[in-house]
């Protein structure tokens, strides 16, 4: 695979309806009419809300009472109108809020950067990591209750998502490539790990050979699979890719699970579409993998919340082998997971690639786990290859600054006390045009033609297969050491 990747975004495609019919038009009007009521309920409501009359509880409907009247003898629909009045503008008061705040602070963020971008991004993050209970429990404190109390709660809570995708956005507009001449390759029955820190184009990388690119993304290079180009296929020969040649392990498996559908529906939908699979043959098939997963058949009958998160791992696995994928791609199988549970998934990863002959991709943070089970390691930063070669040889001697750096980092039983080794500053923003080496700011061994020219990929004399981009990794693997991160 050999790829240079820009994302621009498209904030919104809107299609119209080819016709209206009459069940259409008459649901719209019943919403409009909803929506009206709630609006004017002050003028429209008959009485006072909470005004009670013990004498009257209970009443049958009557031309005083339309809707009757409760228990505490308020009437029926004046209640009804006051409260659709609550229910309409509190959530638009909270969208409003989140909304025109979150853009704002967004913006602010991308198009300014600096300081402004670091104190409104710790702000984000701090409100991201306060529970929402406890925020909406402070706020109500403050400001008492009612409806604002609650919308300024509930805004507050939604506001760091809003801002962190309008950031988002704003920065792909303004950003050099996010994936920049990725060269990378997997072989038949072969175990080849990407590693390297959040936001190095990891994940990307890997959806990448299923065709999920960001809208709007503009390519250039190829993305071959199985001898396809899948940059270049159309939407039906891209979709048969996605069943019977390549398929996806995602992180969370609850996200990728349709709650409300079985597992059995989950596991033969797709080849039943694809494929045009009978039932009975696909029902057999998923039994099959089931049990090459370490489950049975009574998993089909059951639902997404009737099992635990190792199980439903599981089953991700087993539906991503349905189509007997020539490539499956593993984005961080193991995240959300306990340790055992990890090492039992990635064991069985193991012995399905041997079983079936399938090509791994391995997306991981865990540079123990990769060194582990992986026969080939691809280092990523900022967007492009840093170092790939044999998993032992990378490890034993890294030949690339930013490898030794995570390396350092790993914490170990055997490390000595005192403070972990961290990789100083922060990797390059998005907004940063790269005249040279992207680690160069970070990095200990940086000279001058570090900042001038991008490295070009160089093999290690001992190892041709092992190959570095950087201008010093002679002199790195000459004197032996890991960097001081």
């Amino acid at each position: 695979m050999s790829t240079a990747l820009t994302r621009r975004p498209v904030l919104a495609k809107l299609r119209a309806p080819s016709g209206r019919s009459p069940l259409h038009l008459i649901c719209l009007g019943l919403v409009g009419l909803i929506v009206a009521a709630a609006l004017l309920a002050p003028w429209l409501a008959p009485h006072d809300p909470n005004a009670v009359d013990l004498g009257a509880a209970l009443a049958g409907p009557s031309a005083e009472h339309p809707f009757g009247v409760d228990a505490a003898g308020r009437d029926t629909l004046s209640r009804i109108l006051l409260g659709a009045r609550t229910s309409l503008l509190g959530p638009l008061g909270v969208v409003l809020f989140s909304t025109v705040a979150g853009v704002a602070l967004g913006t602010a963020a991308a198009w300014r950067g600096g300081w402004l971008d670091s104190v409104l991004s710790r702000a984000t993050e701090l409100v991201f990591a306060f529970p929402g209970m406890l925020l909406a429990v402070l706020v109500i404190s403050v400001y008492g209750e009612g409806l604002l109390a609650l919308v300024l709660a509930l805004g507050l809570a939604y506001l760091p998502y809003v801002s962190r995708l309008t950031r988002s956005l704003v920065l792909a507009e303004r950003a050099r490539p996010v994936l920049d001449g990725i060269d990378l390759t997997v072989g038949a029955g072969e175990t080849v790990a990407l590693v390297g820190e959040s936001g190095s184009g990891k994940t990307l990388t890997s959806r990448s050979a299923l065709g999920l690119l960001p809208p709007g993304a503009v390519t250039e290079g190829t993305v071959l699979v199985s001898g396809h180009d899948v940059l270049a296929l159309d939407a039906d020969r891209l979709r048969a890719l996605r069943a019977d040649t390549v398929a996806m392990i995602f992180q969370d498996p609850r996200a990728a699970l349709n709650p409300l559908r079985r597992i059995g529906d989950f596991l033969t939908e797709g080849v039943r579409s694809a494929r045009a699979t009978s039932k009975a043959d696909a029902l057999a098939r998923a039994v099959e993998l089931l049990d090459a997963v370490g489950l049975d058949e009574t998993a089909l009958g059951k639902y997404p919340g009737q099992v635990s998160g190792g199980m439903l791992q599981r089953v991700m696995i087993a539906a991503a082998l349905m189509g007997d994928p020539a490539l499956l791609l593993a984005d961080e199988p193991t995240t959300a997971l306990d340790v055992t549970t990890q090492a039992e998934v990635i064991a069985l990863l193991a012995r399905l690639r041997k079983r079936f002959g399938t090509g791994l991709l391995f997306v991981t943070h865990d540079l123990d786990l990769a060194a582990a089970i992986s026969d080939r390691v691809y280092v990523m930063y900022a967007g492009r290859i840093a170092e790939a070669g044999p998993a032992e040889a990378l490890f034993a001697g890294p030949r690339h600054p930013y490898t030794a750096a995570l390396l350092a980092s790993t914490p170990r039983l055997t490390t000595p006390g005192g403070p972990l080794s961290a990789i100083p500053g922060q990797p390059p923003d998005l907004r940063t045009s790269l005249t040279g080496c992207a680690f160069a700011a970070r990095c200990p061994l940086a000279t001058e033609v570090c900042e001038q020219s991008v490295p070009e990929p160089r093999p290690a004399e001992e190892t041709a297969a092992h190959l570095a981009a950087c201008h010093h990794s002679d002199r790195l693997a000459a004197e032996g050491s890991v960097v001081d991160a």
